[in-house]
């Protein structure tokens, strides 16, 4: 499914800058990681992780307030910000909008690009991980 995804994003929000998302990377040896929120101030953060096909890939959002969600892209989007901090994200959108937990197994290798709308300037821990297909939630 292909869908363009206008957000509003916080231009101080320099962190996570749609045009310039956040590499997540693994410790060697592992296949989760996890990241917390910059500033508390109402922001769209993204990030991209490189993951290969034939793998699950799942992430999991935790906030006390449930006010931030995820979307997620596969391989191949595109992003454009403007100096006001408006994004045009385009490409096939893996995730349904609003979601905190997500997980799908991999049909293509590429960077699939994280979207964590926070309008509301809320703590987040966004855990992501990479395994085996079929294997459980560690």
């Amino acid at each position: 499914m292909a869908a363009i995804f206008i957000v509003l994003a916080s231009a101080s929000a320099a962190m996570g800058d749609c045009n310039h998302p956040v590499a997540i990377s693994f410790a060697p040896g592992q296949s989760s990681t996890t990241v917390s929120s910059g500033e508390s101030v109402p922001t769209v953060e993204c990030y991209q992780v490189i993951a290969p096909s034939g793998r699950d890939l799942g992430m999991y959002l935790e906030s006390a307030a449930k006010g931030p969600s995820l979307e997620v892209y596969a391989p191949g989007w595109t992003t454009n910000c403007d100096a006001a901090g408006e994004c045009n994200t385009s490409g096939t959108l893996m995730s349904d909008p609003g979601e905190t937990e997500w997980i799908d197994s991999l049909t293509e290798t590429g960077a699939y690009l994280i979207v964590i709308d926070n309008a509301n300037g809320d703590d987040y821990r966004l855990t992501i991980e990479i395994r085996a297909s079929g294997d459980d939630r560690s």
